[in-house]
């Protein structure tokens, strides 16, 4: 009953395009270097201020938003996240908050539990040496591993997220050890993205196809996917599309509306418009949800189509079109079958 109860709430939320779920990039600008990282350093200006993220919370909560992730760039180099964050929870959302951890106190872990704060995910790429050499930042792993601390101590929900790649791989079963000591959940993602620039150089740090096997065929790391009842068959087994758009938004620190922040198609900005106005009333919003799996013709029947892990906007980097290719699907659709 569960689950058909969900199913139909679904269908809901996707018909009336409500944006259930949003991402709130507050900044892109932050305090260490990682070398995977895919923001550029030209996306640190022009962050709205407080009284327009409010405002702009607001809005999100009148259309039928619950879950919020609050990211950056590393959020708590605005002197104002924690007010943001109090005015969130006001409004009744559910609160993720996505950050480093280094720049946590106490007093910040208390405010967090004391507010209701959903989670806290944190980013951790393996030991010590490993950590600090893939954030370039000495001590970082230190003051990740403080923050989580502080964080169990308030009995804030934490969730470690790592992504595995060639400069952490050594060291996923040291973090799946160390996560379940803590007692909490571990993440992990072997999916590199480009920079949002279209700059791909961070992608020789993407696992090769050896790497992938071993990672998909670990249960661990990543759970297994429900079996089709035939592999080869058409819609609807075949999705290439998510919920990008429909029951996600992502908006930029400039107030970029997006279909997601993995997704650069821009629907058009909070400063001109209301996000009613750009959600709703907007030709590239009406495109990209009238988009069909069909539509992306070379990827539609491709042999691996139904075990394809397409993301639009990887593909829309990658290819500078949203129907295009994505090589780094590709690769993973073939270490998964």
């Amino acid at each position: 009953m569960g689950n058909e109860i969900f199913e139909k709430l679904s269908r809901i939320v996707t018909a009336k395009n409500i944006p259930l779920y949003s991402v709130f990039e507050l900044t892109h600008r932050c305090n260490l270097i990682c070398r995977h990282c895919y923001l550029d350093s030209a996306g640190a200006k022009n962050e709205l201020p407080e009284a327009k993220i409010k405002y702009i919370l607001g809005e999100l909560a009148r259309a039928g938003c619950l879950h919020l992730g609050l990211t950056g760039g590393e959020v708590f180099l605005r002197k104002d996240f924690l007010r943001i964050c109090s005015y969130a929870r006001k409004l009744n959302f559910d609160v993720r908050v996505f950050t480093n951890g280094t720049l946590i106190k106490r007093s910040d872990a208390q405010f967090l539990s004391e507010i209701g704060i959903g989670g806290v995910e944190l980013s951790l790429y393996g030991k010590k040496d490993t950590h600090d050499r893939i954030t370039r930042v000495s001590g970082s792993f230190d003051m990740t591993f403080a923050a989580i601390k502080l964080l169990k101590e308030y009995r804030v929900n934490v969730r470690i997220k790592a992504p595995i790649m060639k400069l952490n791989y050594g060291d996923y079963h040291w973090l799946l050890d160390f996560s379940k000591r803590l007692g909490l959940e571990c993440i992990f993602d072997p999916v590199l993205a480009p920079k949002n620039n279209g700059d791909r150089s961070v992608l020789k740090y993407q696992l090769g196809k050896s790497g992938l096997r071993k990672v998909f065929s670990d249960r661990k790391l990543i759970p297994a996917r429900p079996a089709r009842k035939n592999s080869a068959a058409k819609p609807p087994d075949i999705n290439l599309f998510c919920g990008a758009g429909r029951d996600c938004a992502g908006i930029a620190p400039d107030g970029t509306v997006y279909p997601c922040i993995q997704f650069l198609y821009p629907l058009g900005n909070l400063k001109k418009k209301s996000f009613d106005e750009i959600w709703y009333n907007s030709k590239r919003a009406d495109y990209v949800r009238g988009l069909k799996s069909s539509d992306c013709k070379e990827c539609f029947s491709c042999s691996k189509a139904a075990q394809c892990r397409r993301c639009p906007g990887l593909a829309l980097l990658e290819s500078k079109d949203i129907l295009g290719k994505s090589e780094i699907a590709c690769q993973l659709a073939e270490a998964q079958a």
